[in-house]
């Protein structure tokens, strides 16, 4: 896959590679027909979503084309989107910068596990930050959100180090959107305190946590937010699909903030109406 001159996308090469992909068009007619068996079939749709992230960008800002990028991962769906994002995921575990996508032995398994798996905020997290990051930044990027990378804190760590403000980093973000033209992207995590002392006790399996991760886009625009809510809510398609990933204007960016720091605050609930899309 290529890197497009208005985004940094992890895991794709500077230059194109030599052989081509069909164009999507292309693709979709060859998944109509009746001729082809399952392993055909499997690839054709591999390469819709290589071909998808791949498909020009220039003409848009940055933030329109990441906006782009993480639709394009999820045209043919979320199992397919799944193969992909494990197999950018061990492009950058790698170092490597050219990725091709296939189908590879654990294609089946993600595939039946992929609409299961995708209501994972970290995991919506993660893609979106994956398709985000310079090739030299996506290392620090994703760790926040991996206890494997080791960006999850403990209890101590938790107890003695001040929680970071969204507050402060959306409005230094906004700020540089609208003087400086620039796009910032954000990771943000929500740690539930108090499950990490039932953790220490061995009792947190009893109880609903509401640690939660998300991303945040914010550029001249305005603000996108990405995300998914838990096994009993909504994957990062569904979100896209019901209209939470649109481009929200200054006053909708600033009432999220707001109301997420009233959140973590415990003060009031975070208003499900405005932020739940039927």
């Amino acid at each position: 896959m290529s890197r497009h001159p208005t985004q940094s996308n992890a895991g794709m090469s500077d230059q194109p590679e030599a052989t081509s992909i069909p164009s999507i068009d292309r693709l979709r007619q060859r998944l109509e027909s009746s001729n082809l068996n399952r392993a055909d079939r499997s690839v054709a749709k591999i390469l819709t979503v290589q071909a998808a992230l791949e498909a020009p960008k220039q003409h848009l800002s940055p933030l329109q084309a990441l906006k782009a990028q993480v639709d394009a991962l999820l045209i043919d769906g979320p199992p397919l989107a799944l193969v992909a994002v494990q197999q950018l995921i061990n492009a950058v575990d790698c170092q490597t910068v050219h990725v091709r996508l296939q189908e590879d032995s654990n294609f089946d398994l993600l595939c039946q596990n992929g609409p299961i798996i995708w209501k994972s905020c970290k995991l919506a997290a993660t893609a979106v930050l994956i398709l985000a990051a310079s090739k030299a930044r996506v290392q620090e990027a994703l760790k926040f959100n991996s206890q494997l990378r080791g960006g999850l804190p403990t209890l101590h760590q938790v107890r003695s180090t001040p929680s970071q403000s969204l507050a402060q980093a959306f409005g230094k973000a906004k700020k540089a959107a609208l003087d400086d033209g620039k796009t910032t992207i954000i990771g943000v995590s929500m740690v539930d305190v108090h499950i990490f002392e039932l953790v220490e006790r061995g009792t947190e399996q009893s109880y609903f946590s509401f640690a939660h991760s998300f991303v945040l886009g914010i550029g001249p625009e305005g603000m996108i937010v990405w995300q998914a809510w838990g096994e009993h809510g909504y994957r990062l398609d569904e979100w896209i699909a019901r209209g939470g990933a649109k481009i929200r204007s200054w006053d909708e960016a600033t009432a999220f903030v707001k109301d997420f720091l009233h959140l973590t605050l415990a003060k009031v609930c975070f208003y499900e109406r405005t932020y739940r899309h039927e």
